[in-house]
């Protein structure tokens, strides 16, 4: 029993240490959980040891209109300039101002790639996983093709959110647990929402939190 103990407290120990890195910016652990149904690997943090010591909150997850019918990646290279990864197919479109990546040479870059997961949630996941940003990145979405297009009700509680594994979506409900919400502004008259991120791993557009 002391065994098993020790092992449990050793796991929320991690959970909690991981949940503390996501909320303020810092560097995260790189994740190793993987999840065969979109072939991405998930993040560290496990929904079920989160739960226990309170650290997940449930929200209602932004659907599109149109499901995605497959997953749709978009890879580009950035370096100390910033640049801008699109994916037109689902509404995104990914910022990256000068100097939030500072490489080791200045003619470095890194390989960015971002996902848009397959279905009628509006999540993403983006990689490389951990990596952090020096200057906040920002991230538009475009909500016309979705139910909170001039729904005020929906509009006023869309906010973005960091998810810490794929298990944590659940893509029948189209509800999701989540670790971090992020500062949002949404344009009522242009049909997009904006927010900003310090780290990568996985997003979502919030519709509402259930607690």
């Amino acid at each position: 029993m002391a065994r098993t103990s020790s092992r449990f407290l050793g796991l929320l120990v991690v959970a909690a240490a991981a949940a503390y890195g996501c909320s303020d910016g810092s560097a995260i652990v790189a994740p190793e959980e993987q999840d065969p149904s979109h072939g991405l690997i998930s993040g560290l943090l496990d929904p079920v040891i989160a739960t226990v010591t309170g650290l997940l909150t449930d929200v209602d997850v932004l659907t599109r209109n149109t499901p995605l019918a497959q997953d749709i990646s978009v890879t580009a290279a950035i370096g100390k300039n910033g640049g801008t990864i699109e994916i037109p197919e689902a509404g995104i479109k990914v910022i990256f101002p000068k100097n939030a990546l500072t490489p080791p040479k200045a003619n470095q870059t890194y390989d960015i790639t971002v996902t848009a997961l397959k279905g009628d949630e509006v999540a993403y996941i983006f990689q490389p996983h951990g990596l952090t940003f020096r200057e906040p990145v920002i991230i538009m979405q475009d909500y016309k093709d979705t139910p909170a297009y001039k729904n005020p009700s929906m509009l006023s509680a869309m906010e973005g959110a960091y998810f810490p594994a794929l298990s944590a979506l659940d893509l029948v409900a189209a509800t999701a647990r989540v670790s971090e919400f992020r500062p949002t502004n949404v344009d009522v008259t242009g049909g997009k929402v904006r927010f900003t991120i310090n780290h990568f791993s996985g997003y979502l557009i919030a519709s509402g939190r259930s607690r």
